[in-house]
């Protein structure tokens, strides 16, 4: 058996025979002088007599044969009168006999006579002689036996002569006395006694009443009066009571022992002593009072007084009253199974041995100071003391104790639970504490200097203790089997731990040992099962063997702050033997600086399998690791010289870094390794082959074998992280001290839960849900952090830093400082672990924080109960000042920068701060982006150097129209937003008013938990109550209303406007969101938004009451011109998505990032001049919230106006163009719908195809390119029903033609215009070209054929173009626009223009004449029946939307504005449902005519009206789709998809339609585009569809509750279906996998949609459900898109939610990376962290994260990474093995902000020796400056340390000789360091 284990068995029956006995073994030292133990023991022992029943004795009778006389002694005779009934015994010396000689006539005895010279009376001589009446008892007598005249119940009087010595036990017992006193008194029982009463004098007497015993008694035998039940009462002679004493001075010894009926006692003044066991047994007696006089109270007072509850100095309510003695005596109130309290007059100095020992219901204990001494034992054995504590502090104990704590005081005391020793106690004796099972916590103040042996021995519940720094001395066992114990802090000034001092502590999970401790003794720490984290000194030079034998957690070494079990602070040296025969280490790492491993450090570790051998190492000494048969692999640094014998004897794969070391090996050869160890090293190193000990024949050296390897080839971990995982409704703590390093131990209390912080400082509980959990943490040597009184909100992330600060810190640190941008502090941001971010930009732009520049900031000190004032500073600026730790803040009160940090102010005075993490910035470097919410909308604008989208304003409209009423009463107008009118003119304005009460309470109902009360208001007061569905959520009811009012007369009215939107679910699919970029055609949007919570909006203050998590991916699907007429040829392309994170609710409550990302590209074409611009698989930061981007520099789309970007583009690609396919129309399929055909495959790029109807054929023209002669010219094509003719050119000596146009007159003539130009003309020079272009026109044949009749030539130096064809006044009429240019760029922007015109007339053209002169560029020209419309640019700034004019001129030259900033295509004709002709335009997806506009959602600048149809394209997916709405006579239909190009990532352009024989037609041309990173390369179809009739069912939306979907339960999911296309259909039928659902009948008509419900069982893990939609007798394969028939659902699918935040905590910087799985199945893959240049720094993987289950990742972060990219962004992303809900959320950003508050600004050398420049501001309790000086070798020679000042600093250090480089450090008082540090060399 284990010797330790029988040892602590023995200790433990020793103990326990204590207990039994109710001694307590002390030496005779410790012993009272006046009474040794024994002797107290012989006294509460009861005497050993005959125990015959009284009915036995009955039984004896007398017969008449029986003997009458007889002999009863030696020298004694009896005889018996039967007659009289007289027994007379005469004789001399004493009576011996065993049965009674007289037994027979017992019961006929009436008198007894003794004659003098009888010396004694034998044991039971008279027993139960019953009807004894007289006895005389002569003088001689001196001894009455026990049981003498027990039972002689007649007898009632008797006189015991004063020779009477000794009366045993019970000697009168059952005697009908009921009077005693001295002779003569005329007493029953009188006695002859004056100065003593021998033992057991009245025992049993319990028929006496009365006793009266005189002052002359001084002695009193053992049990005098014991059992003498009658006696009720006792005083002074004279009082009256049953018990009159004549006792003045003193109480002799046992006066009242087992005086079993004692009720009260009356104790005389001037009495000076109470003697030993005055009292002892006297259980009935309930109350007494010592008189002030008495000053000595001997042992065992009030021993087994059990009625006496309480005791207390005079004139207390106490039933014992304590008089002035100094001294509590030895037992005085032991075995009180009653005394429940005890107060102890002051002036008592010394309270005895085992005074209050096994007092069972004691549990209040008063001890004063003026008590010095006491004796072992004193409350061992009081089973209800629950607490024990200096006076004062309201525990069950309060002392004053000055010096020790005795051995034994607490022993078995098994209810303690708590004690706080007072300052002044040094000492705490030997089983002071032992086996009290139910202590948690022992305060030991800093006085304490010794722990004696078994001090807290099996203090099975002590789970809490805090040492004081001050001891040196911990005895053996000193906290053995302390089971309960979680952690300990050994402190500086203890050198040893003793043998078992731990031993058994199996809950023991944290020891950390100072600095100064020496030496750990055998068995310390055995057993010690839980044991995760020990902290090693350096200054630890010994562990004995077995120290940590049985702590099988303990499995890894290495240096502190690393995360290991063992944390070791060695400078440079491994000590020897230290961790030798440590069979559960598995793992050791020697970091840098460590220059030697000492002999044996890690004998024998026979499980070790992994060393980290770090550079710096040098020297490994005999048998480091000798037998540690599981290790292999060993890498040794370039560092390593010499090896010692046997160091690795048990290991065979060795690899070496640099040159072959030294090893010893004299006695062993080939010892140092195992004898068939390889050994590795690298190619290139020194000592190896090169060697003497080389062996070339068997390639060894020393006798092992050699093989090469190579360092970089072995892969790199990147940055060390740690990994937990939080499984789903668990919640984790994590424990930090104020340098951020994890606390290992700490005792963490959740809502009663107890649990202990592992290796990592981690604890994980079950998540609270309702409210907020109660929480506690503790550590021994720290504060105790708790959240109870303060403003502490759990995280939404359910991951929590908590942050200790040790004892040394000061009570006064920050246990809370939280940031809130509401006054009630709901969501608030930990300011001591993250850092906040506040703008001095943010007043209302809302800039990065959804605040208005106003913040507040709430702080608690750790212990606030002395606590007179918070300062809120910044450097050295004091910001705020506070006595409750609230500030209510603004950002203008702030510097940019941080530094800031609280003092918290003492009563005292003293201080003590706390750094915060709350940076304030100017949003400099992201001035050209900002957000705004407003009128309805969330405006962002954007930077320049995005591409499409730069320097714009994006607007995200909300989804609401505003019903606005006007009421008028006698004084105010009132206005409603959204709110019903009152029907009744009855108390309007008091209605008005309560209405307005009503909607000012949204404001503060925090987070908007409407009763049902507010919710029915609401209801009311609604005009419109809003209810969408939106996809993937179920409903969301939205509330949009407010209120203003003005007085009469007043031109302003003032309110408020409120969004209430109110939503329960996790995930919103938002298609309303409509978002708008004018230098695009067209924006088509898509989008997802996540979104859950309750939110109100306060429009008037532009803040929000609570929020929301939003996160949009809007699409931008990029397509059409820039709206430009001079750009005759323009496109842009693409598929982007912007990416937008928000946070409106929860602990940083703003914008967070904007994101564009996808490819797009520009291209544009004048004649063959081309210019294009990629954007292609880019992401473009266009807002982030740290106010930081990208820095990308790209030019946008107004770079297209810019002559300098455009080059003549080469026709190569022509050589693939096609012939021309004219399609005869019998080759159509029957009942084909509307297809594009094409006429020309790959045709010329800038075609730009034109088409018109004569009412008997189809004319188009368009451009086509020679490549043999690189000639551009107009070509003509007719389609007469049957198919197109071949293209004729219509001139065959074109160089350059451009813009064809035609135009068909009322009698059916047909009129082509285009440009040409001439042979002049440079053509490669763009600004050549434009000068020489000439306008052509002339008529066109039915064949075909052009014949030209008129070509108009520009002025000198004017570039003629834009030209067009109209119908006026009845004749043909050509406009074109004459621009002056000066310099290229004018081909753009010429401020000199003239409209010219040339009317056909009398068959000839007329000469060209002026309409009107413009001075500004002219973006587009129309013509129409009566004059033209020209779009006017009127700032000359192309880039620029908002200053231009649309503007009509009449043929007379009037002009008239008809609309601003229009940037679509203008037309001319008669819109559907109108009677009248005029222009047309588009923008916003709206058709505008004149005062009349359509929506048609979609609509692009290519567009064209045709009868009752407008066909448009509208973007789609990389594509557009032809679409056609048409107008019935009431109503326009719904948009109906004709042709969809998307799928083939088409775009069609140039669209032309017209109406030939009731059919309608389309031409253009149908482009693809390939967007690679530096180019746009289009590939131009040109093609005609035929309109036919069009079926096109489709599922426009699948909406489901995605939060309510359980696995295994039915999902209620809706299908929205459309009918797009242009008839009826009936008996829609829906399909799940093919199998058929029940609906019921659905019919939709054109345009129409249905909702239809269907249900489908949740999986429980990724399950892709295809749902399609059919109508009755159509084939599907004729739909329009049949793709869009079918919806595929995936359900059960992960869901990866990524956050990252950036902790600060004093010295220590991480990154931490929470991942949620918000999903159904379970989720791996891999976090990787980015640093600021993007490259790769830290990677985990994760396998199987459940649904709801959290992975947080902690990445600590070097000095040199902080340092290197502070003030960038570093990121984090998550990739997922599984498909995702979605991916958007996958990655986050955070901003490592420069430290600015601590730094080293110069190191320079001056006569005056080393100057260091230092910057410091409030760091906590100080720092301090520190100069190590180095010699030529890199040796430190000397250092010097100076302490720091608040502010900007000279300090100057002493030059030091031989010294050749002094470094400067910053360090904390605890010699952290808190910067960088600064060298120099001389």
């Amino acid at each position: 058996m284990n010797r330790a284990l029988i040892f602590k068995r023995v200790i433990s029956v020793i103990m326990v025979i204590f207990l039994m006995v109710g001694a307590v073994p002390v030496s005779a030292a410790e012993q009272p002088e006046e009474v040794t133990l024994y002797e107290v023991d012989d006294y509460i022992a009861e005497p050993d007599v005959q125990q015959e029943t009284y009915a036995e004795a009955a039984s004896l009778s007398s017969t008449s044969s029986a003997a009458t006389s007889g002999v009863c002694g030696d020298n004694l005779t009896w005889v018996f009168d039967e007659a009289t009934g007289t027994l007379t015994i005469s004789g001399t010396g004493e009576m011996d006999f065993v049965d009674q000689p007289w037994e027979s006539f017992g019961s006929r005895i009436k008198c007894i006579t003794i004659y003098n010279g009888v010396s004694t009376i034998e044991n039971e001589a008279f027993y139960f002689c019953r009807n004894v009446e007289s006895v005389t008892i002569p003088s001689s007598v001196v001894k009455i036996g026990v049981k003498a005249f027990s039972g002689c119940s007649s007898l009632t009087s008797i006189v015991v002569p004063s020779n009477v010595s000794t009366i045993g036990s019970k000697a009168f017992d059952r005697c009908g006395f009921k009077s005693a006193g001295p002779i003569g008194g005329n007493y029953d029982y009188e006695y002859g006694w004056t100065d003593s009463i021998p033992a057991y004098a009245f025992y049993g007497c319990d028929s006496l009443t009365s006793l009266v015993i005189p002052e002359s008694i001084t002695t009193v035998g053992y049990f005098f009066v014991g059992e003498c039940t009658g006696l009720k009462t006792a005083g002074p002679i004279g009082s009256g009571c049953d018990y009159q004493f004549g006792w003045k001075n003193a109480i002799p010894d046992g006066a009242f022992r087992n005086c079993s009926g004692l009720v009260s006692v009356e104790l005389p003044d001037g009495l000076i002593s109470i003697g030993y066991l005055a009292f002892q047994n006297c259980s009935k007696l309930a109350s007494v009072n010592i008189p002030g006089s008495v000053t000595t109270l001997k042992p065992a007072t009030f021993q087994g007084c059990k009625s006496l509850k309480t005791a207390g100095p005079s004139g207390g309510d106490y039933n014992i009253i304590l008089g002035s003695s100094s001294t509590i005596p030895d037992y005085a109130f032991a075995d009180h199974e009653n005394l429940t309290s005890i107060i102890i007059p002051d002036g008592v100095t010394s309270i005895g041995t085992s005074a209050f020992r096994s007092c069972s219901s004691l549990s209040y204990v008063y001890i004063p100071d003026s008590v010095v001494e006491m004796g072992p034992g004193v409350f061992s054995g009081c089973t209800q003391l629950l607490s024990a504590g200096p006076v004062g502090s309201g525990n069950n104990i309060e002392f004053g104790w000055q010096d020790s704590i005795p051995a034994y005081a607490f022993y078995d005391c098994d209810a303690l639970m708590t004690v706080k020793l007072p300052e002044g106690i040094t000492t705490i004796g030997k089983y002071a504490f032992s086996f009290s099972s139910s202590i948690s916590e022992v305060i030991i103040p800093d006085s304490v200097k010794s722990i004696a042996d078994y001090a807290f021995y099996k203090c099975d519940g002590l789970a809490n203790i805090s040492l004081s720094k001050n001891l040196e001395l911990m005895g053996e066992y000193a906290f053995g089997h302390c089971s309960s114990l979680v952690t300990i802090n050994i402190p500086s000034k203890l050198k040893r731990i003793e043998e078992g001092s731990f031993t058994g502590c199996s809950s023991l999970r944290s020891v950390v040992l100072s600095e100064g401790l020496t030496n750990i003794s055998t068995w310390a720490f055995e057993d010690c099962s839980s044991l995760i984290y020990v902290k090693i000194p350096s200054t630890l030079t010994a562990i004995s063997t077995m120290a940590f034998d049985g702590c099988t957690s303990m499995t890894t070494a290495g240096p502190f702050g690393g995360g290991y079990n063992y944390e070791f602070l060695w400078k440079e040296e491994i000590p020897d033997s230290i961790f030798g025969w440590n069979e559960n280490l598995t793992k050791v790492v020697i970091p840098t600086g460590i220059m030697c491993i000492g002999s044996e450090a890690f004998y024998s570790c026979t499980n070790l399998v992994s060393v980290e051998l770090r550079p710096g190492i040098k020297e490994i000494e005999r048998s480091a690791f000798s037998n540690c048969s599981s290790l292999q692999g060993i890498v040794f640094p370039e560092s390593i010289e010499t090896l010692g014998m046997s160091a690795f004897d048990a290991s065979t794969e060795i690899k070496f870094s640099g040159n072959a070391p030294s090893c010893d090996e004299a006695y062993y050869a080939t010892h140092t390794f195992s004898n068939s160890a390889t050994i590795y090293y690298v190619e290139g190193t020194s000592g190896w082959t090169d060697s003497g000990d080389y062996d070339p024949d068997n390639n060894t050296w020393k006798g092992y074998k050699l093989a090469t390897w190579n360092p970089d080839d072995e892969p790199d971990a990147g940055g060390e992280s740690n990994t937990i995982e939080v499984p789903k409704g668990e919640y984790l703590i994590h424990v930090v001290d104020s340098n951020g390093r994890p606390l290992p131990g700490a005792t963490v209390v959740y809502d009663s839960i107890t649990k202990y912080t592992d290796i990592h400082g981690d604890a994980l509980f079950d998540q609270f849900t309702i409210g907020t959990p109660a929480i506690t943490v503790r550590l021994a040597g720290y504060e105790t952090w708790t959240n109870a009184n303060s403003n502490w909100e759990k995280s939404e992330s359910r991951y929590e830093t908590i942050v200790l600060y040790s004892k040394d810190e000061g009570a006064y640190k920050l246990s809370e400082a939280l940031y809130s941008s509401s006054e009630d502090m709901s969501h608030p941001y930990n300011l001591l672990v993250n850092t906040k971010t506040v703008s001095k930009l943010n007043t209302g732009n809302l800039v990065g924080d959804f605040g208005m520049g106003s913040f507040f900031i709430s702080c608690r000190a750790t212990d606030i109960s002395n606590v007179s004032a918070y300062q809120l500073w910044q450097g050295e600026k004091k910001v705020a000042e506070s006595v409750n730790g609230f500030f209510e803040l603004h950002v203008d009160h702030f510097e940019k920068g941080g530094d800031c940090f609280v003092r918290v102010v003492a009563n005292d005075g003293t201080s003590v701060d706390t750094s915060i993490n709350l940076q304030i910035d100017t949003n400099e470097v992201n001035k050209d982006n900002s957000i705004k919410i407003s009128e309805g909308k969330v405006t962002i604008k954007v930077g320049d150097d995005v591409p499409f989208i730069g320097g714009q304003n994006v607007e995200v409209k909300l989804p609401d129209e505003l019903p606005i009423d006007f009421e008028f009463t006698d004084t105010k107008v009132h206005i409603g937003f959204n709110i019903k009118r009152f029907d009744s003119d009855n108390n309007k304005e008091d209605k008005w008013q309560n209405m307005k009460e009503t909607l000012e309470s949204l404001s503060n109902l925090g987070k908007l938990e409407l009763d049902k009360t507010t919710e029915k208001e609401l209801d009311e007061l609604i005009k419109e109550n809003k209810s969408m569905q939106l996809p993937g959520t179920g409903s969301v009811k939205v509330y949009l209303l407010g209120y203003a009012e003005a007085d009469w007369g007043s031109s302003v009215a003032q309110g408020s406007l409120y969004l209430v939107v109110k939503a329960s679910t996790k995930t919103i699919d938002f298609n309303t969101v409509v978002v708008s970029v004018p230098v695009t055609v067209q924006i088509k949007v898509t989008a997802d938004m996540k979104f859950g919570g309750d939110v109100s909006y306060n429009w008037s203050e532009n803040t929000f009451n609570t929020g929301i998590a939003l996160d949009l991916t809007v699409g931008l699907n990029a397509f059409g011109g820039v709206g430009v007429g001079k750009l005759v040829g323009v496109g842009a392309y693409g598929d982007a998505k912007l990416l937008v994170e928000s946070e409106l609710k929860g602990t940083d409550p703003g914008l967070k990032k904007i994101d564009l990302t996808g490819e797009l590209g520009l291209k544009a074409y004048i004649a063959w001049f081309t210019y294009e611009r990629a954007f292609a698989h880019r992401t473009w930061h266009i807002y982030t919230a740290n106010n930081t981007r990208a820095g990308i520099s790209l030019l946008n789309a107004s770079n297209s106006f810019s002559a300098g970007n455009y080059n003549v583009e080469a026709l190569d690609y022509l050589a693939n163009e096609s012939a021309w396919i004219g399609y005869p129309i019998s080759t159509f399929a029957i009942g084909a719908s509307t297809a594009f055909k094409t006429l020309l495959d790959g045709t010329y790029r800038n075609s730009q195809p034109t088409m018109v109807s004569n009412g008997n054929a189809l004319y188009a023209a368009f451009l086509r390119a020679d490549t043999t002669t690189n000639k551009v010219y107009a070509a003509l094509s007719y389609f007469n029903g049957n198919g197109w003719s071949e293209p004729v050119h219509v001139d065959e000596k074109a160089i350059l033609d451009d813009a064809p146009q035609l135009l068909s007159d009322s009698s059916g003539n047909l009129w082509m215009a285009y440009a040409s130009t001439t042979s002049a003309a440079d053509t490669n020079s763009i600004a050549s070209y434009a000068t020489n272009q000439n306008i052509v026109v002339g008529s066109v044949d039915t064949s075909a054929n052009f014949t030209e009749q008129k070509r108009y030539t520009p002025s000198l130096g004017a570039y003629a173009h834009m030209q067009t064809l109209a119908v006026v006044n009845g004749a043909p009429t050509l406009f074109w626009v004459e621009s002056v240019i000066i310099d290229e760029d004018d081909i753009f922007s010429s401020n000199s223009n003239t409209i010219k015109y040339g009317v056909y007339s009398g068959g000839t053209w007329s000469k060209a004449q002026t309409l009107t002169t413009i001075n500004y560029p002219i973006r587009q020209l129309a013509a129409g029946d009566s004059g033209v419309a020209c779009n006017i640019d009127t700032d000359n700034d192309l880039n620029t939307t908002n200053d231009l004019r649309l503007t009509t001129y009449s043929m007379s030259g009037v002009g008239s504005v008809i609309a601003n900033g229009v940037t679509g295509n203008v037309t001319y004709g008669t819109l559907p449902g109108t009677n009248t002709t005029n222009f047309i335009w588009n923008g916003d997806g709206v058709l505008y005519c004149g005062d009349t506009s359509i929506t048609m959602p979609g609509i692009t600048n290519e567009y064209a009206v045709v009868g009752d149809s407008v066909y448009f394209s509208v973007a789609e997916d990389g594509g557009t789709v032809l679409t056609l709405m048409k107008y019935d006579g009431s109503g326009w239909s719904e948009p109906i998809r004709l042709i969809s190009s998307s799928a083939e990532s088409r775009y069609f352009e140039n669209l032309s339609a017209a109406e030939l024989n009731g059919k309608d037609y389309v031409f253009g041309l149908n482009t693809a585009v390939d967007i690679s990173e530096d180019s746009v390369t289009p590939d131009k179809n040109l093609v005609w569809a035929s309109v036919d009739p069009v079926s096109d069912l489709r599922i426009d939306s699948v909406d489901y509750d995605a939060a309510a979907a359980i696995p295994g339960e039915q999902i209620q999911v809706a299908l929205t279906v459309v009918n797009g296309g242009d008839h009826a259909v009936s008996n829609v039928q829906v399909t799940v996998n093919g199998a058929a659902q029940t609906i019921g009948s659905i019919n939709l008509a054109p345009g129409e949609s249905a909702e239809i419900p269907i249900s489908i069982t949740c999986p429980n893990t990724e399950t892709a459900f295809n749902i399609c939609v059919t109508a009755q007798n159509e084939i599907l394969a004729d739909d329009f898109n049949p793709d869009d028939n079918s919806y595929e659902l995936t359900l059960g699918l992960a869901n990866l939610v990524t956050y990252l935040s950036y902790e600060q905590i004093g010295t220590s910087r991480t990154l931490v990376a929470s991942v949620t799985n918000e999903g159904i199945s379970p989720a791996s893959g891999t976090v990787v962290f980015y640093d600021a240049e993007g490259s790769s720094y830290g990677k985990t993987d994760f396998k199987e994260l459940e649904s709801g289950g959290v992975v947080v990742v902690r990445l600590p972060l070097p000095d040199s990474f902080a340092g290197k990219y502070d003030g960038g962004n570093v990121s984090v992303e998550v990739s997922s093995e599984q498909n995702e809900l979605f991916e958007f959320d996958n990655s986050a950003t955070a901003y490592l902000y420069e430290s600015t508050g601590i730094s080293i600004d110069t190191v320079v050398s001056t006569s005056a020796g080393i100057e260091a420049q230092v910057t410091y501001y409030g760091q906590p309790n100080g720092a301090n400056v520190f100069c190590a000086f180095y010699d030529l070798q890199g040796r430190m020679v000397s250092s010097q340390m100076l302490a720091l000042n608040i502010g900007t600093q000279t300090v100057t250090f002493s030059d030091v000789a031989n010294a050749t480089e002094a470094k400067v450090f910053v360090l904390s008082t605890s010699n952290c360091p808190l910067c960088k540090s600064k060298g120099i060399s001389f």
